[in-house]
């Protein structure tokens, strides 16, 4: 049936008139559904089996003896729904409102605790000027339940009262080990909201879990109040729901809102942007806080501009009431059965394992299991060299929506998010491709790891999976005994970025989120989910070759070259050559791959089938179109993480003087990048996003920004902090010369952060050693070539001069030999 909270006097509870139903003994159980349909929290029980609903928390003064619910009177037993009723008690625990009840963090003279003219006790706290207060509740911190206060809130603008309950007082985003969790109701008077509104939102291990605003005419309207009526001049009772599968608040009992376990969820933030989330509940133990603050920067003014005229500014408190369910039932049988509720209500067989059959939970998410005996070694289905890793299970609509004709692969997410100035990017499920990440599994640390970017691991970070910098975990012998040097807080790794594989082919981590398809058809990232969900993704391991994914013949396309996109062409006689690609792809020589035979086949050759050819002998080695042959090593193919095509005979493709293909050494500079159909890794930058340094693991990420230091070349660029306040970052579009060329411009776009630089580009300048904002130029004007980027092995190359972005002091960016940047100065990049 719920928590039981006891027998409580009928005539003082304020149910909901409207809800009430009359049952019998052996449908009494349906009472919880019925309230439930109508988002109320509690429901009330007669000895006659009649059933009422309601949402605000009693007073203790209703409370009866257990023995008047036994009796025709007014006596009715009173449950609240909660999830673990089976397991924990739940009881009314009020807060006496009295300086002794709280832990004041400053301003300790601007709270007053007084009794009001009709005698209820009353908390009035203040602000003098921009002087506000803060005050906590001081006996300990409670995970879940229901809490509510009943309120006048000070109207002039500027001024921000808050009550909320929150997981720790000394936070900050990059503290991991003080993550916060937050549930809050704050009052703004100003910017961005009218005076006398409600701001409502949560958060998870410091990441929003949406916001809400509630102007006066939407609770008016709720609550059924008159225009006149508000926050400021009314007494209204303020609540909240705290549940490990959903948040509601309240007003006088009314549900407001109600956020979902795994809820779609848009809103937009007071810069303007909009965000989408897969919502999650707090989940940290808090207290109750209550603030009144002004926003320090006047400029910004969130809340408004602060009114002096008005100081002092006051609010005014009573009737502060909590449901806590956090005490374990009782060992004792009878003891149990008699904190579950009235025996006539169950019956008089009942016992505390029968009357939890009769109750039910507000449903939830499954745990995942973590027995040796329903996994798989990731190391196992990945192998030594990693694969990619695909979807097998997921919905024919999220799959075309996706653009996929077949499998999606665990992918880095392509659009514009938040996120990446934190130092972590969200993953998606994409069509597979050649640029498909190989994921490697490190069996003594449990880390899953993306090849293509070194460092970087998939890990949980808040609601999303992401690829984030590895932890530096020392080696354990298994993950079991990784899992378990962590819980001891010996610094291995950490739980988020343990990973496995159940035998189902569900993708888990120690933390014990399960990984699943959560966002909208039109944006196929990636979530976490109820674990057993049928949100929950099935995964089995790709090709080790991601050449595997051209099933369609395309131009084969080197992005070495220098100008609009060069294409692979047979010779009958001779070597290979590279010529302009052609408008039209179909005008081109289109190449496929077989991953049967590994071979790559010239597509329209017939009798004999023509495939490319590498082949080292006593001769020398050559490069050219062949007859296939079966098993031939020369003529099976893979594409390296850095986009190298080599053969199983040891060579590799490079490009002569005169744009013939040769073999060259595998590992030199002189190694071709080779791109299909526009599948460049720069063109995830459009429609514009920041170029984050992936090297190393950084608590702050670096960001190409503009130079503004004194010593700089006039628009010089550089390495700088990528924070959310920096007005120096750069957004880039990546404009491809040609599709499918992997060669383009970089522009600036004009962003939130740095506007004003549409129509230029990244420009490499070798005479002043610097690299430079310049107008971006066309084919023959002068800066055109070096203007020419393109991706090389996760380094960012220049097709005019050759040279790879390097960074010389104070960050500045500079262009430097390829091959003569030393691998712990080379600079890789984030998308």
């Amino acid at each position: 049936m719920g928590g039981y909270l006891g027998c409580f006097d009928l005539s003082q509870l304020q149910v909901d008139s409207a809800k009430h139903a009359t049952f019998s003994s052996s449908t009494i159980s349906k009472c919880m559904p019925f309230c439930n349909s109508e988002q109320h929290t509690m429901h009330v029980v007669s000895h006659a089996f009649d059933c009422w609903c309601m949402t605000l928390i009693p007073d203790e003064s209703a409370r009866l003896p257990a023995a008047a619910c036994s009796s025709g009177g007014n006596g009715v037993a009173v449950f609240y729904r909660f999830k673990e009723a089976n397991k924990q008690m739940c009881r009314l625990a009020p807060v006496a409102l009295k300086k002794d009840s709280f832990d004041i963090h400053y301003n300790e003279q601007h709270a007053s605790f007084v009794d009001n003219d009709s005698g209820t006790p009353e908390m009035i706290l203040e602000q003098q000027g921009p002087d506000g207060i803060r005050l906590a509740t001081n006996d300990g911190m409670h995970l879940y339940g229901q809490f509510q206060v009943t309120a006048k809130i000070a109207g002039a603008s500027g001024v921000v009262t808050a009550f909320y309950v929150r997981s720790t007082d000394t936070y900050t985003l990059a503290n991991k080990d003080s993550p916060f969790h937050e549930i809050d109701i704050e009052f703004l008077n100003g910017n961005p909201a009218p005076q006398n509104s409600i701001w409502l939102n949560s958060y998870k291990n410091g990441i929003s879990g949406g916001e809400t605003l509630v102007k006066p005419a939407d609770y008016q309207a709720l609550l059924g109040l008159a225009p006149g009526q508000t926050a400021e001049n009314t007494f209204i009772t303020y609540g909240f729901n705290w549940q490990p599968d959903y948040v509601m608040w309240s007003l006088n009992g009314k549900a407001l809102q109600k956020r979902l376990y795994g809820q779609n969820i848009t809103w937009t933030e007071m810069d303007g942007r909009s965000y989408w989330r897969s919502y999650r509940p707090p989940s940290a133990a808090s207290h109750i806080t209550f603030s009144m603050w002004s926003d320090g920067d006047q400029t910004r003014a969130f809340g408004g501009k602060l009114d002096l005229s008005k100081s002092p500014y006051r609010s005014r408190f009573t009737g502060l009431k909590r449901i806590l369910c956090d005490e374990p039932l009782p060992a004792d049988p009878a003891a149990a059965a008699a904190a579950l509720g009235p025996a006539w209500l169950f019956g008089s067989s009942s016992s505390g394992s029968s009357s939890s059959s009769v109750g039910g939970s507000s449903g939830g998410s499954s745990s995942p299991s973590s027995s040796s005996s329903s996994t798989v070694r990731l190391s196992e289905v990945l192998g030594a060299a990693g694969k990619t890793l695909t979807t097998v299970q997921v919905s024919a609509a999220a799959a075309a929506a996706a653009g996929a004709a077949d499998a999606l692969c665990l992918e880095k997410w392509k659009g514009q998010v938040s996120g990446s100035s934190l130092g972590f990017a969200r993953v998606a499920a994409y069509p597979c491709s050649s640029s498909s990440i190989i994921w490697v599994f490190d069996q003594p640390t449990g880390l899953l790891r993306d090849s293509s970017t070194p460092g970087s691991c998939l890990s949980q970070v808040g609601y999303d999976p992401a690829i984030a910098p590895c932890s530096r975990a020392a080696a354990a012998a298994t993950v079991t005994e990784a899992a378990a040097a962590a819980a001891a807080g010996t610094g291995q790794t950490p739980p988020e970025q343990q990973w496995h594989l159940t035998r189902e082919g569900k993708l888990r981590s120690a933390s014990g989120l399960c990984v699943g398809m959560g966002g909208p058809q039109s944006r196929p990232y990636l979530t976490n989910v109820p674990c057993g969900s049928t949100q929950e993704l099935v995964w089995k391991a790709g090709e080790a070759n991601v050449l595997s994914y051209l099933a369609t013949a395309k131009p084969l396309v080197t992005s070495t070259h220098e100008a609009t996109g060069f294409c692979l062409h047979p010779s009958s006689s001779g070597p290979l050559l590279v010529k302009p690609c052609l408008p039209s792809a179909a005008a081109n020589p289109n190449w496929k791959f077989d991953p049967s035979s590994s071979q790559i086949l010239l597509k329209g050759s017939r009798s004999p089938t023509m495939c490319l050819s590498g082949s080292a002998s006593e001769e020398g080695v050559a490069v050219a179109v062949a007859a296939c042959a079966a098993g031939a090593k020369e003529q099976q193919w893979q594409l390296s993480a850095a986009r190298h095509l080599r053969s199983a005979s040891g060579v590799c493709l490079g490009l002569g003087a005169s744009g013939e293909v040769a073999a060259v050494a595998c590992g030199s500079a002189s190694e071709a990048v080779w791109s299909f159909g526009g599948d460049s890794p720069l063109q995830s930058l459009n429609p514009g996003r920041t170029l984050i340094q992936a090297n190393g693991q950084r608590t702050t990420p670096l960001a190409v920004s503009l130079d503004t230091s004194p010593a700089a070349v006039s628009a010089a660029l550089a390495l700088k902090p990528a924070s959310s306040s920096s007005r120096n970052a750069l957004s880039w579009t990546f404009n491809e010369t040609y599709a499918g060329s992997g060669v383009g411009q970089l522009a600036a776009a004009a962003t939130h952060a740095a506007g004003g630089h549409a129509g230029m580009c990244m420009t490499s300048r070798d005479d002043v050693q610097a690299v430079q904002l310049a107008p971006c130029q066309r084919k023959g004007q002068a800066l055109y070539k070096a203007q020419l980027w393109m991706w090389f092995g996760g380094q960012l190359k220049n097709s005019g001069d050759g040279k790879c972005l390097a960074q010389g002091p104070g960050g500045q960016l500079r262009p430097v030999s390829c091959p003569a940047v030393k691998e712990a100065d080379k600079l890789l990049w984030a998308l």
